[in-house]
């Protein structure tokens, strides 16, 4: 709430006072003390985020399974209400779905994944959330009693991770997954994120995963644990770069180290001129399988590269022992890299 500007006589009075503390200041020669800084260890008055309390939504055109009231919520950084609420408006730009601005929903006829958008703001500070509105012609509808999303339970970081929604009915009838919105919220959007129903991996770490589906009125949610692991492949490019100031543009390993897990894989690109790979030792360098038809082998790398034919421009390694494998081009002077095997993370 904006509080009513103040009296002509208080302004007054504050701009002589600020005046007399300029002029005291000023008198002395002396600086005034520095302030400390604002505190920030209390977060419940922050505005963080505005959530929607049912995002994946599934109604009938029959009656009355046809509508569904959505709440939008103010939270702080922690993911609970602020204690100030401030006024939700609702929008949405689909035919289909009659919206008032207070958010109550009415299916006018089928469509899938309509969007139905929650905005507030606190002063300058904005935030958003979305739902989406699936409507079908079932009457009567089909009652959810099982909801459930299956997963593996680990993903190599920079690895996408799909989710497959299951709902069905009392008598074990499946719901078709086309009829279903599943919205899911990640415990740590550092560690990982989900857009259309894939996890994405960002860094080595663990996430709860809840999923949420209201299905013709009746809400149910699951949990799934997901560790985001070491990544199992790298790209390194050859590419043409001045390592020091003023000197001229030359080829180089970029990056020059790449991390990976134990029977990971380091795929080389150069297009730019010939090289090979040597290593100080290749003794547990092997030929990599996750990629059928990129070129690979033992050992060390034969020349390739710099070719108008782009496959001949590629060539790949796996890894299977942890350790650190040093290598460099005979053909590119000073170029280096290396391949870190680790299942920890990289310090």
């Amino acid at each position: 709430m904006i509080a009513a500007p103040a009296s002509t006589t208080a302004r007054h009075g504050v701009r002589l006072a600020v005046l007399l503390a300029l002029a005291v200041l000023g008198c002395g020669g002396k600086e005034p003390a520095p302030t400390a800084p604002i505190s920030v260890s209390d977060v419940s008055h922050l505005y963080w985020a505005l959530t929607i309390d049912h995002r994946g939504v599934t109604l009938s055109t029959a009656a009355p399974y046809d509508t569904i009231t959505l709440v939008a919520t103010l939270c702080d950084a922690t993911g609970a209400p602020l204690a100030a609420q401030a006024p939700v408006t609702f929008r949405t730009d689909n035919s289909k779905i009659a919206l008032t601005p207070d958010g109550h929903v009415r299916a006018l006829g089928v469509v899938t994944a309509a969007r139905v958008i929650a905005e507030a703001a606190i002063g300058n500070i904005r935030h958003a959330d979305t739902a989406l509105i699936t409507v079908t012609a079932d009457d009567p509808p089909p009652v959810l009693a099982y909801f459930d999303v299956q997963a593996d339970s680990t993903v190599p970081m920079l690895a996408t991770l799909p989710f497959v929604a299951r709902a069905f009915t009392a008598d074990s009838v499946p719901i078709p997954a086309t009829a279903l919105n599943v919205a899911y919220t990640v415990s740590d959007p550092l560690v990982a994120s989900i857009t259309n129903g894939r996890l994405l991996g960002h860094k080595i770490g663990h996430v709860s995963v809840i999923a949420t589906t209201t299905v013709y009125g009746v809400t149910m949610a699951d949990t799934l644990d997901i560790d985001v692991t070491m990544r199992l492949g790298a790209v390194v490019n050859v590419i043409m770069r001045a390592t020091k100031v003023g000197e001229a543009e030359h080829p180089v390993f970029s990056p020059s180290e790449v991390v990976i897990a134990p029977g990971g894989y380091v795929v080389w690109f150069d297009k730019v001129a010939k090289t090979d790979i040597v290593f100080d030792d290749p003794t547990n360098v092997v030929a990599q399988t996750a990629l059928p038809g990129t070129p690979t082998g033992t050992g060390n790398v034969a020349p390739f590269g710099g070719d108008t034919f782009i496959l001949n421009n590629f060539q790949s390694r796996a890894f299977t022992q942890p350790g650190v494998y040093e290598y460099y081009s005979t053909l590119i002077p000073g170029a280096t890299g290396r391949v870190v095997v680790s299942a920890d993370i990289p310090q």
